[in-house]
């Protein structure tokens, strides 16, 4: 899979997700002859079974501990501990390195989607923990797509917004997808920088000006930063674009302008809007 698509809505449901997940575990093989998803957990509750079926394993896995992969959203991170978004629930130690994607050892844009190791020191041992984890930001705690910030958040709940109101109004439909790996040109023998724009949009309907729209939200206001995103423009300006066509057109979710009147997210939500369609509302 090269990107994750969004279903309609802000609300998800988290099953489908979970499905999706459990699927592709049982394609991966952990050690020899052992698929991950008969040693994945997806909740607490079947953390808590994981830890005690690793204490209890004694068949020889060759070369490796009898181990096992947790994921799950948490609320906070602090030091090490993985802290539920439910404060009665106690948090969770990772014993070894955490590591949160951008951040130190603390994180300071939940949700997170946490995916961690479960092992035990030795194979006779009768006690498993998790022993290395890494997070990431989330979009929430029911929907698991990763995110870079939470600037990135603010540019998808806006999406979103958009993407109801076309449909309620024009019955356009929009298909958002997060690019998990490069999705620029490949007719080409030149040397290029990865094409990863922080969200595709894809249009669908009667009345529709431009079928794919690429989203850029700014993280920063330096220079430096400016200059490396625009840089990339061309590229993603090629995205889905036929030869011959016009460019892709690439909408910026931009807070950092101050130069540009109005409110930035109205600002954004508008430009989306008549770039998607030219259609007037009655």
């Amino acid at each position: 899979m090269d990107q994750i698509q969004m279903g309609e809505g802000p609300h998800w449901n988290r099953g489908p997700q979970l499905a999706a997940i459990r699927a592709a575990a049982a394609r991966v093989d952990i050690a020899d002859g052992v698929a991950l998803d008969g040693w994945l957990a997806l909740s607490l509750g079947e953390l808590r079974a994981l830890k005690e079926r690793i204490a209890d394993e004694t068949r020889d896995w060759g070369r490796v501990r009898p181990h096992g992969v947790f994921i799950s959203t948490f609320d906070r991170i602090e030091n090490g501990w993985l802290f539920p978004g439910r404060t009665e629930i106690p948090p969770i130690e990772v014993e070894g390195t955490l590591s949160i994607f951008g951040e130190g050892d603390s994180g300071h844009r939940p949700p997170y989607l946490v995916i961690g190791l479960v092992t035990k020191d030795t194979p006779e041992s009768r006690t498993a923990a998790i022993v290395r984890a890494y997070a990431h930001p989330c979009v929430w705690w029911s929907r698991l797509t990763l995110l870079d910030s939470g600037l990135e958040r603010d540019s998808l709940d806006q999406i979103l917004n958009c993407r109801k109101w076309l449909f309620d109004t024009f019955k356009i439909s929009m298909i958002v997808t997060k690019p998990l790996f490069d999705v620029g040109p490949v007719d080409t023998d030149a040397p290029r920088k990865p094409c990863l724009p922080d969200f595709v949009i894809r249009a669908m309907g009667s009345g529709v000006e431009h079928p794919t729209i690429v989203i850029e939200t700014m993280g920063y206001a330096d220079d430096t930063y400016r200059e490396r995103k625009r840089r990339l423009r061309p590229l993603f300006e090629a995205v889905d674009r036929p030869p011959g066509a016009s460019p892709t057109p690439v909408i910026e979710h931009d807070r950092f302008r101050a130069d540009l009147p109005g409110d930035p997210d109205r600002r954004f939500w508008n430009e989306l809007r008549w770039t998607v369609t030219k259609l007037s509302s009655r």
